[in-house]
């Protein structure tokens, strides 16, 4: 089988739109080379066993597996980051968060003290240690494996980060995560948010692990928790940054408002122009 042939005919059994691109893709990850290398060499004969293995991740492709699965990566903000299935892909929506925390390190002017809750693959936290290198960050997972990708991520693009497995906040105390008196801390959760029925209606997400999706009833239940332990922190001021479904908007409005009374709130629109941020900003008057 050449170049050419294995293109086409992993593009008509993927069956979807991208179905070429994405043959193209998986094809350049099984022989470790450049698109642009198979594209302008289609008349090269490849190895029987890249063949079993391009067909091989073809039929996985089929049956609804994630393109970023099965090349074991996915790109974040202009980083590529290592990806498994014991961690959520990294959205493009996401990267929301990154702008508006650079934001904040440009108002604030002074290195920020990072805590990134629920990191999963490490792509936020990360990102945000190698674009402020003076950022003191700090990552929180419950899942140890989540956690192993993390660790590897960041070695792969050279960040010092303290990660800490732990269930949200929970018995953690500020001197975990806050070693400068002065820092106002700034709280990342992009946290399992799905309902249920979301999750079960959606065969896009299948694949993905559920215990990063899975945000009980309404989808809120683990931002009930964070905001509770956050308030018995008894800080006197921080920041913190909620990625939610869009059709959250009126529900977690409400839910924030009622735990943090005494602190600011917006809501913030990702690039399609939907509810997808809601930043919490508590200040010492």
């Amino acid at each position: 089988m050449t170049i050419g042939e294995a293109i086409h005919s992993g593009a008509k059994l993927i069956k979807n739109k991208l179905n070429r691109f994405e043959a193209e893709l998986l094809l350049v990850h099984v022989l470790s080379c450049t698109r642009e290398h198979i594209l302008t060499h289609p008349e090269i004969i490849i190895t029987k066993k890249s063949e079993r293995t391009f067909l091989q991740l073809i039929t996985n492709r089929q049956r609804g597996w994630p393109i970023a699965y099965l090349v074991g990566q996915q790109a974040f903000y202009g980083l590529d980051f290592e990806v498994t299935p014991s961690v959520l892909i990294p959205r493009p929506e996401t990267e929301l968060i990154i702008e508006q925390v650079l934001a904040l390190s440009h108002i604030t002017n002074q290195p920020l003290t990072i805590i990134d809750i629920g990191t999963g693959s490490g792509c936020i936290a990360i990102t945000l240690a190698k674009l402020l290198p003076n950022a003191k960050v700090t990552a929180v997972d419950i899942s140890s494996n989540a956690l192993t990708v993390a660790k590897r991520n960041a070695m792969l693009h050279q960040v010092d980060i303290t990660f800490i497995k732990n269930n949200l906040l929970v018995s953690l105390k500020t001197k975990d995560f806050i070693h400068n008196k002065t820092a106002v801390p700034v709280f990342i959760a992009n946290l399992p948010y799905l309902t249920r029925l979301q999750i079960d209606t959606s065969p896009s997400i299948a694949h993905e692990p559920r215990l990063a999706l899975d945000g009980g009833e309404h989808g809120l239940v683990l931002y009930q928790k964070l905001f509770k332990q956050i308030n018995s922190l008894n800080l006197s001021a921080f920041d913190l940054f909620c990625e939610i479904d869009p059709s959250q908007k009126q529900r977690f409005t409400t839910l924030a408002k009622q735990s943090f009374p005494d602190s600011t709130f917006t809501l913030l629109k990702d690039l399609r122009g939907h509810n997808r941020l809601g930043h919490i900003k508590k200040r010492s008057h």
